[in-house]
């Protein structure tokens, strides 16, 4: 298989990951925290451990404020509901006094992006809609991405939060969170960033870049198992007493306290932690300095590079680059012709699809492969030259759509006839797909990540070449 879903999840995982869980689960499976034997401290330690490795690839000074989580969902749901649970506290107190214990007060303000995934959204809509928050939603400029300017346009007296993703998941733009960052500071707003995208990908450091809270899963570009992931909490944001558990129960410690500790990191970590996951996660974190940040990097855009320049470089083809659509106000959906098309047209075109798929499942993609490699000007080394294009500054992700097909048939027929992994439709970020006027049929995706190779990105490329010539 052609693996260029790394967006999704990094696969295949390194094998010193999987090498660590079954040694995790053979020597040091003890319940951390909950005895004084050896393997409890040695489950500990290992906890201990990847706190700190993670707290180094960000450029964290206190590990213990590196929360461990079961998935960057988890902990962009701790990071929004803990600091608009401390913003309410502090207004309350700000306005009645010490004795303020009302859970109404002046409503906190929201600023988040169109360029957010579900796992940010969702949230934030959750809370909009039940009243505890004013959400004001950024649109991108026309480059694909959110601009510290009109963030700060955006901004009240009553601004407590900014919550934005780093690296776009569906058309791979990087955004400026250094600057957006230094804005918070100056008017005293906490930042919240999800780098589900850049972890692992694109250099992150907190203090340079001052972010407040950082977000992100376990099981993409950091290489770890599913059901991990992290949350750092910096030191400008509520006390962990006030920030609030995201839920209650064992740590280990202060057994009779009948509350949740108010300290980090026990105060969001009730309960015993997936620790095999835990011993897998550190071990992909090791493996992503041992080859560096930068180095995957490179790797990745020379090779999405290509992909990109390959893919516009094919008839019927419709790459969706930044620029292809300038942004429009907050709520406009852009119409999309298919929406247009009768029930009848609709079932035709499916029927005429599954005729071609059915044809196509008996080809080879080698000959279209190589004359589409040639024109993403990839060398017999893999090498891409610097003329090429592609999304410049961002990760390793290309969205497209082919004249004549559903985006979900060609996922289909990708995966089915050319054993080629890729996702179709809305990739869990419905706001985006509006300003790219791809909604609600989303686009194709094809992402890249360190095993990636110049062999995948040409099997794409003639595959997606052969099903434009049949469209």
């Amino acid at each position: 298989m052609h693996y260029l879903d790394h967006a999704a999840t990094s696969f295949p995982k390194p094998e010193v990951v999987s090498e660590a869980m079954v040694r995790f689960l053979s020597e040091s499976a003890g319940n951390p925290g909950r005895a004084s034997h050896q393997l409890a401290v040695a489950a500990e330690q290992v906890i201990d451990q990847t706190r700190l490795a993670l707290a180094r690839l960000i450029g964290a000074d206190d590990p213990q404020r590196m929360i461990m989580a079961c998935s960057g969902t988890d902990a962009l749901n701790m990071a929004i509901k803990g600091a608009i649970k401390g913003a309410i506290k502090g207004a309350v107190k700000d306005v009645m006094g010490e004795a303020g214990m009302g859970a109404d007060g002046p409503r906190p303000h929201v600023i988040t992006t169109a360029l957010e995934h579900n796992s940010v959204s969702r949230p934030l809509e959750a809370l909009h809609a039940s009243g505890r928050i004013d959400l004001t939603r950024v649109a991108m400029r026309e480059d694909g991405r959110v601009h510290a300017a009109d963030i700060e346009s955006a901004m009240t007296s009553a601004t407590q939060l900014v919550v934005m993703t780093h690296g776009s998941n569906v058309i791979g733009t990087v955004m400026d969170v250094g600057a957006v960052g230094q804005l918070c500071r100056t008017r005293d707003v906490l930042l919240c960033v999800d780098a589900a995208q850049t972890i692992g990908v694109v250099p992150i450091d907190v203090k340079a870049l001052a972010i407040d809270m950082l977000a992100f899963p376990g099981h993409k570009a950091l290489q770890g198992p599913p059901g991990t992931g992290g949350l750092y909490v910096g030191p400008r944001c509520p006390e962990a007493g006030v920030f609030g558990a995201w839920r209650e129960g064992g740590t280990g410690g202060d057994s009779s306290n009948v509350l949740q500790p108010a300290q980090w990191p026990f105060a969001l970590e009730a309960g015993t932690p997936n620790t095999v996951g835990i011993a897998g996660l550190l071990a992909g974190v090791t493996w992503v300095n041992s080859r560096g940040v930068e180095a995957i990097s490179e790797h990745e855009a020379r090779l999405s590079a290509a992909m990109d320049a390959g893919l516009r470089a094919i008839k019927g083809v419709t790459v969706y680059s930044p620029t292809l659509t300038s942004p429009g106000p907050r709520g406009v959906l852009h119409a999309v012709a298919r929406d247009e098309k009768s029930a009848e047209e609709s079932a035709g075109d499916r029927a005429r699809v599954h005729a071609k798929h059915d044809m196509l499942a008996g080809e080879s993609v080698g000959g279209a492969s190589e004359e589409c490699d040639m024109r993403a000007g990839a060398s017999g080394g893999g090498d891409v030259g610097g003329d090429v294009g592609g999304n410049v500054g961002g990760v390793g992700v290309v969205v497209f759509g082919v004249e004549g097909y559903e985006v979900a048939d060609v996922g289909a027929i990708l995966d089915e006839s050319f054993g080629i992994a890729v996702r179709a439709g809305l990739h869990c970020s419905p706001y985006v797909h509006q300003q790219l006027g791809t909604y609600p049929q989303g686009a194709v995706r094809a992402s890249v990540g360190p095993t990636s190779t110049m062999a995948d990105v040409g099997a794409l490329l003639g595959a997606v070449g052969q099903i434009a010539i049949e469209g």
